[in-house]
């Protein structure tokens, strides 16, 4: 299970009533540049992609994804490449594994992943913190070390990381 119809629900109203929400990795362009330009990819997948902003911005082909975004809520095609940008916080503890295998369903070659282990500024609807699932570098590490081969962790300096995996 990727989401529960719930936590879904919620996320989908969130997304309607907060136009700020879901806009894209502001803070990650710049890293997100430099993984285009060192593995030439030429097509992505954006798995988690909010309101599908990256696609606006990258000269390449996005397959935008998200469940709780209509229009992009579609089960994805498979690409060569992913990007899973301040995602996997903000999904419910008990689907990690689940979402993990589907990126690695839904990825050829490599998966960038990042992800954030402190607190969110946005509180949900229901008044948990919008990153549901804080948990640090070791924990992130050892679930994707079950599903993906690790290439790469780089450490941001505002406590976030990048797993580069294939």
């Amino acid at each position: 299970m990727l989401i529960t119809e719930e936590y879904q629900k919620q996320l989908y109203d969130y997304h309607h009533e907060n136009v700020l929400w879901g806009n894209g990795p502001r803070k990650r362009i710049a890293d997100v540049f430099s993984f285009i330009k060192e593995f030439n990819i030429r097509e992505c997948l954006d798995y988690g992609c909010g309101k599908a902003k990256l696609s606006s911005i990258l000269p390449l082909k996005v397959i935008n994804y998200d469940p709780c975004v209509p229009g992009f809520s579609d089960d994805p095609r498979v690409c060569e490449y992913t990007f899973c940008i301040d995602v996997m916080e903000h999904i419910e503890e008990e689907c990690v594994d689940d979402v993990i295998k589907h990126i690695k369903k839904k990825t050829r070659e490599k998966a960038f992943v990042c992800i954030s282990t402190s607190p969110a500024k946005d509180i949900l609807p229901d008044g948990r913190n919008a990153h549901i699932t804080l948990k640090d570098f070791i924990w992130w590490y050892n679930k994707y070390k079950q599903y993906f081969n690790i290439e790469q962790a780089i450490f941001n300096g505002d406590e976030s990381f990048w797993l580069i995996v294939s």
